[in-house]
């Protein structure tokens, strides 16, 4: 029968490996998006890790200087925030399951229409472009990825808040919590590698795109009844 303390080993050794592939798989993403030219998509990660990191972790010092233990009753005494209004914020700034709501809204709302207009047009042969499809989908993905990225903020900063770590009631230790945020982030990497993967197809830009040459077969048939544009009239003299 394994003892207390080698299974407390075991699950220090488990939370270490897990700790390591998530920050080398962080790693992996942030170059596969640098190489790629996506610095500017890797900043908006980052930024959003940082805003909600330093915002918290400014208010916990705060806290912690002025000899309090508990954030939200820093807040309520000394900002005068009401605590109802403290915890309100805090879930909506964690609860992934409105987040996941609010995205597949989105999708729903504004994207699947207007595929199930292209593809019930495309049965006539007259279906047109869909208007804005790619726009709500990155604004979906975007939406997400950031909210994940924030997310990963606010575990971290619970787990190293000079106040005290406050998740003990749930079972939580400041060593779970860091390995916890570790793996959010990188699930917001991993959205951002594939999120521009995809554009990368869509616009041209990837080597992947030679596998969409159906996608170009069903174009053409779904709009095979539509007026064809008169082709460009070249000016160039040495071609007549």
């Amino acid at each position: 029968m394994v003892s207390q303390t080698a299974a407390e080993w075991i699950i220090r050794a488990a939370q270490l490996v897990w700790l390591l592939l998530a920050l080398w798989t962080v790693w992996l993403c942030i170059k596969t998006m640098n190489r790629r030219g996506h610095q500017t998509q890797i900043n908006v990660i980052w930024y959003a890790f940082s805003l909600v990191f330093v915002i918290r972790i400014t208010i916990s010092v705060a806290a912690y200087l002025d000899g309090y233990s508990s954030l939200s009753l820093f807040l309520e005494q000394e900002m005068h925030i009401p605590s109802a209004y403290t915890l309100w914020l805090h879930d909506w700034l964690t609860n992934i399951r409105d987040e996941l709501v609010l995205v597949i809204s989105i999708i729903v709302v504004a994207v699947v229409p207007q595929l199930l207009t292209y593809g019930l047009a495309g049965i006539f042969g007259c279906a047109k472009p869909p208007a804005l499809v790619w726009y709500f989908e990155e604004l979906a993905a975007w939406i997400l990825i950031k909210f994940l990225a924030a997310l990963s903020a606010i575990v971290f900063e619970e787990a190293v808040s000079p106040i005290g770590f406050q998740a003990e009631a749930i079972g939580a230790t400041p060593v779970s919590q860091i390995v916890q945020a570790a793996l959010i982030l990188m699930t917001a990497f991993g959205l951002g590698v594939l999120q521009t993967q995809l554009v990368d197809i869509v616009e041209g830009r990837s080597k992947a795109s030679f596998s969409f040459a159906w996608a170009a077969w069903v174009r053409d048939q779904a709009t095979r009844n539509l007026p064809k544009l008169p082709e460009p009239v070249s000016n160039d003299p040495g071609q007549h």
